[in-house]
């Protein structure tokens, strides 16, 4: 017995050796390492799965805001008297029919003045509409105040009729799940209504601008349904046109409509 375990201990002995003696990366799975079952949190990232010569991504499964509450803030604001003033999502919720949350990647760059000057030259019309327009960007309130002293035709934006957020700590980013891998906002915009509900969002990279107009028009659609809560608004819907049923009727009038 005691020389039959001497054996069988050379031998497993043996094979350890034998196993250290090759190369590291033969010793690795030949498959891709998939995600551990326990970890429900978490999915893969396409085409980021762990090999020997390639490191294992991971990203938080989240629902999407659009559809449920928005997160609420404060935080310091440079405000259009020239103030820095705290603001918070509530307070701006209770004084106005919705919220229009304009994420922007810095202060100081290139695309962004372009947008904020476009969407001030909006300003009456989101103030006739009731809706707050917001600025928001992980830059001080310093650094808004600073950028608002300079006109646009230097780079900067000028006085504006809306608020700059100061998201320095990047929570608000980050609730919202706008902040970028380089640590500043995407240009993300959302629309919140009166009961504090995401009713739409937009995501564009640092390269791409927005477009006011199309806000305007989302925002025209959000409050004629929050009146007429029974129809829906088809593609391409403006102030004034029609609404439809969602129904296989409503399609089959609003189809017929567009055909007279």
């Amino acid at each position: 017995m005691a020389a039959s375990v001497r054996c069988l201990a050379a031998f497993s002995s043996r094979r350890f050796m034998g196993f250290l003696s090759r190369p590291l990366l033969s010793r690795l799975p030949s498959q891709p390492l998939g995600v551990p079952r326990h970890f429900p949190p978490f999915v893969p990232v396409a085409g980021t799965q762990a090999t020997a010569s390639r490191e294992f991504a991971t990203a938080f499964n989240l629902e999407p805001l659009v559809g449920g509450s928005a997160p609420d803030f404060e935080a310091d604001a440079y405000m259009p008297s020239g103030k820095i003033e705290k603001l918070s999502l509530q307070a701006l919720l209770q004084a106005h029919d919705g919220v229009c949350l304009l994420f922007y990647p810095l202060d100081f760059t290139f695309v962004c003045p372009t947008e904020l000057v476009a969407y001030n030259k909006e300003a009456a019309s989101f103030k006739e509409k009731n809706w707050a327009l917001v600025g928001i960007s992980v830059d001080s309130a310093h650094a808004h105040a600073a950028w608002s002293r300079m006109p646009p035709s230097e780079g900067g934006v000028g006085a504006l009729s809306f608020p700059l957020v100061s998201d320095l700590t990047k929570e608000i980013s980050r609730s919202f799940r706008l902040l970028s891998r380089g640590a500043y906002s995407l240009r993300g915009c959302v629309l919140i209504d009166k009961l504090g509900t995401v009713r739409h969002m937009t995501v564009n990279d640092a390269s791409m601008g927005r477009n006011v107009e199309e806000t305007l028009r989302v925002i025209d659609m959000i409050s004629h349904l929050s009146v007429n809560k029974t129809r829906v608004c088809p593609a391409c819907w403006v102030k004034g046109s029609q609404d439809m049923a969602p129904s296989v009727q409503g399609v089959q009038d609003y189809v017929a409509g567009l055909k007279k």
